[in-house]
This record gives structure tokens, C-alpha cells and sequence, in this order.
């Protein structure tokens, strides 16, 4: 079975809901020891960084071929807690309802996740800020990209807006 460390991150703007940008990157080695790795990086126009959490980590996920054994590294405190503490299974027993606060936030995505997960043996990683390595650096640099990118598709379209109106 294959090793493969899957690292993801988002950066988003200030306001709640707005453009953003995740970086995924898939590191492993093959059979000889060859090292490889992959980059992944989308910006969108109108997220939250939830997600986009969860869209990077199901691009991740779904670039795997067979079942891995995956050391999976997330930004994110909240999916790192639904994966580790198993919120997760709870919530699919109980049809993605959450006993205060009604359905759970982007439930079509969490099941999406939870399908990939399931195909593969996965242990969640939280990335600390403070103490990011390689790889993380890597990532956040990937979604910074991306979210500069969704920033400019966002003023061109309201440069042309503005000269439709004229």
C-alpha cells in the first residue's frame, strides 16, 4: 500500500464570505524510492474557507489511485477535529443534522470527503502556522496565488461592468 502525505491550505479575505484560494500538494515515493509530488492549486470568486478547505482536500483525495495509507495535513481546526474526534459518522447517522444548530454547513462536500476518505487508511494532521514546514509553506504560497487570481477575475469583471455602463 502506498504512502502519501496530502498537505492543504486556503487563504481567503477578510469578510466571511468572498474570493479565495487553496494549494494542495501530494507528496510519496514510489516502489524504487523515487520521490514524487504534485501541486494542485483554484481560486474562486465567492467562497468561506470552509469551503475551499474542503474542496482542496477532496482534490487531493480523489488524484489517489487504489486505497493509500494517507497523512493528511489541514489549516483547518474544525475538519482536522470532524476527521480526528469522528463528527464525521456522527453526522452521516444523523443525516448530516446537527442537534443545535439544523444541517451540517456544506454537507453535499462533507459527504464527498467522506467518500474519499473511506477508500483510504487516513490519519489528520492540523498545519500550526507558527511552525510550518516545507511543504506547508508550499501550499500556502499555492493558495495565495490562487486567491490573487480570484481577486482579478473579480476587478476585471467589475472594469468591464463599469465600461458596459458607459
Amino acid at each position: 500500500m502506498e504512502k502519501v502525505d496530502i498537505y492543504s491550505m486556503t487563504v481567503t479575505g477578510e469578510a466571511e464570505e468572498g474570493p479565495g484560494g487553496y494549494g494542495t500538494i501530494l507528496r510519496w515515493k514510489d516502489r524504487e524510492g523515487k520521490f514524487h509530488q504534485k501541486t494542485m492549486a483554484q481560486g474562486q470568486t465567492y467562497t468561506d474557507q470552509l469551503s475551499l478547505s474542503l474542496e482542496g482536500l477532496i482534490a487531493g483525495l480523489i488524484e489517489l489511485g487504489g486505497s493509500c495509507q494517507v497523512d493528511l495535513y489541514t489549516d483547518q481546526v474544525f475538519i482536522y477535529d470532524a476527521i480526528r474526534l469522528k463528527w464525521t459518522e456522527r453526522w452521516v447517522k444523523e443525516g448530516f443534522q446537527r442537534k443545535k444548530s439544523g444541517y451540517v454547513k456544506h454537507a453535499t462536500q462533507w459527504m464527498e470527503l467522506i467518500k474519499c476518505l473511506n477508500r483510504h487508511y487516513v490519519q489528520a494532521h492540523k498545519i500550526i502556522l507558527e511552525q510550518m514546514d516545507e511543504p506547508e509553506k508550499k501550499c500556502e504560497q499555492l493558495a495565495r496565488k490562487a486567491f490573487s487570481a480570484a481577486q482579478l477575475v473579480i476587478q476585471m469583471s467589475k472594469k468591464q461592468e463599469e465600461k458596459n455602463e458607459q
